[in-house]
């Protein structure tokens, strides 16, 4: 092909009327001024004419992610997600790598509640919209300096807290991927009345190491394996060694 030539990637024929669809896929170019992306739809694969451009990718030399949200875009019936690219002064190239089409979420759920005083995985009831954790007895309830992990693509709001004796409610409201589905949610955080007397190793690892170790808690044991060629006797092995909360 000739300078001014456009290149086409057509993606199979999805039967979907993509108004409940993200795409996403990374790109790279050869240079950011020749040369141009975009990301649209075709009607007619054997018609190039028919492409209809929805987003201009940024032109970047570096890999680089993008999402785009099809909701609330017209999109021709039977039409194919593609994308066009472009040059006008040059045969310079472009990479697409990863590209996923997949159904916006309607999850507001929270995944995880995480705070360095934390002694234990945090009790997570999706029905009822609450989570309950543990604090060690040294933690300052007032500054948990807490980590709230939420369904991908969705985002919460903070709203109020109080704290009555050990105990320190945290209220949130969680919105989904898709804009409109919402959840209120309960995190309670307890103080711990005592010290934990917990002293185990919980977990042991170390590189070339085959496996996963076997902690014994009542024998006071760790036994792992490394790979069949490393040498014991010469090489220095570095375990990362994971303790009880607060050990």
């Amino acid at each position: 092909t000739s300078y001014g030539a456009n290149n086409y990637i057509i993606m199979p024929n999805m039967n979907s009327d993509y108004s409940n669809v993200v795409v996403e896929f990374d790109s790279k170019m050869e240079s950011t001024y020749s040369g141009r992306l975009y990301f649209g739809y075709i009607t007619d694969i054997n018609d190039a004419s028919t492409f209809v451009s929805l987003e201009t990718v940024p032109s970047t030399t570096s890999s680089a992610h993008y999402s785009y949200n099809l909701v609330g875009r017209t999109i021709a019936d039977n039409a194919r997600l593609a994308f066009k690219w472009s040059y006008s002064s040059s045969w310079y190239q472009v990479g697409i790598d990863n590209v996923v089409v997949r159904e916006i979420s309607s999850d507001a759920e929270i995944v995880d509640f995480n705070f360095p005083t934390r002694m234990a995985v945090p009790v997570i009831n999706n029905a009822a919209a609450r989570v309950t954790a543990t604090a060690s007895y040294q933690a300052d309830l007032e500054n948990l300096d807490e980590t709230v992990i939420v369904s991908d693509g969705a985002e919460y709001v903070a709203g109020a807290t109080s704290i009555e004796g050990n105990v320190k409610t945290f209220a949130y409201t969680v919105t989904a991927e898709d804009g409109t589905t919402t959840k209120n949610w309960t995190v309670a955080v307890t103080k711990a009345e005592s010290a934990s007397t917990a002293n185990d190793i919980v977990a042991f690892s170390f590189v070339g190491q085959v496996g996963e170790s076997a902690i014994d808690s009542v024998e006071h044991t760790v036994t792992a394996y490394a790979e069949w060629d490393f040498d014991l006797e010469n090489n220095d092995i570095t375990p990362t060694i994971e303790v009880s909360p607060m050990a």
